[in-house]
């Protein structure tokens, strides 16, 4: 016990002692004083005991961040070698140069307060005239389009959230459509056969975003009758976070 709970301690004993011989009225007041400064006193060590939790909280936080950092780092490195070589295989074939970049956009507010899968973007130098994809911790999370020539992301439980993708490692193609909890994927050649399970993701040829984004994976396939459908599970689980990345290039 500190030197300041022992001071406490005496003082509230001393004033009980004292309490207990005096007259009723004094006494009440005594006793109610008492108990005020006794739950002061715990509130004071609960607030203590807040604050010392909330600091190890934080310190938790700090260290998954700073793993989290790490991995980001290593994986920006690593994307730098694969892009360099390819350029460099592109530079022998006299190809184009591939550099995809990312504009980090900022999300503001829902465009309606009961709506919550459009919410206006800050973006940057942003074009009215193109449509962007948008990502959330590496996975599709949506579109950006323009609605009175601002930013507005249709996030990717929007139904009018569309865009291309492969399914698996046959690419088998389709167009996926935002579905509340789920997304859709639409126009699947009967010919071909996706399998529950299989990985979707985006194809690129749409120009909205670029090849090998994940989207999620088929949980079901379903014949319809000149195409197959297939509903996915997403893997970004959004709930409107302060930031995306945007596809620019």
């Amino acid at each position: 016990m500190t030197k300041k709970n022992i001071i406490i301690f005496f003082t509230i004993a001393s004033l009980l002692i004292v309490g207990v011989n005096l007259n009723p009225t004094a006494k009440e007041v005594t006793i109610s004083f008492l108990n005020k400064l006794r739950s002061e006193y715990l509130y004071f060590i609960q607030s203590i005991q807040n604050t010392i939790e909330e600091h190890f909280r934080q310190k938790e936080e700090i260290i998954r961040l700073r793993e989290e950092v790490k991995n980001l780092s290593q994986k920006a490195i690593l994307f730098t070698a694969y892009k360099n070589k390819l350029n460099n295989l592109l530079e022998e074939n006299n190809l184009s140069f591939y550099t995809p970049k990312l504009q980090l956009v900022e999300a503001l507010s829902y465009v309606n307060i009961n709506e919550f899968s459009k919410v206006w973007l800050k973006f940057p130098k942003f074009d009215k005239n193109k449509i962007y994809g948008l990502l959330y911790k590496g996975y599709s999370a949506g579109i950006v389009v323009s609605k009175y020539d601002k930013p507005m992301a249709l996030l990717q439980n929007n139904s009018k959230c569309t865009y291309s993708v492969y399914i698996g490692k046959e690419k088998i193609p389709g167009v996926i459509f935002g579905n509340s909890q789920i997304m859709i994927i639409k126009y699947i050649p009967p010919w071909l056969s996706p399998k529950d399970g299989e990985e979707v993701f985006t194809s690129g040829l749409d120009k909205i975003f670029f090849e090998g984004v994940k989207v999620g994976k088929i949980i079901k396939v379903l014949d319809e009758k000149s195409y197959k459908s297939a509903i996915v599970e997403p893997y970004a689980k959004i709930k409107i976070p302060a930031f995306f990345h945007a596809i620019i290039n």
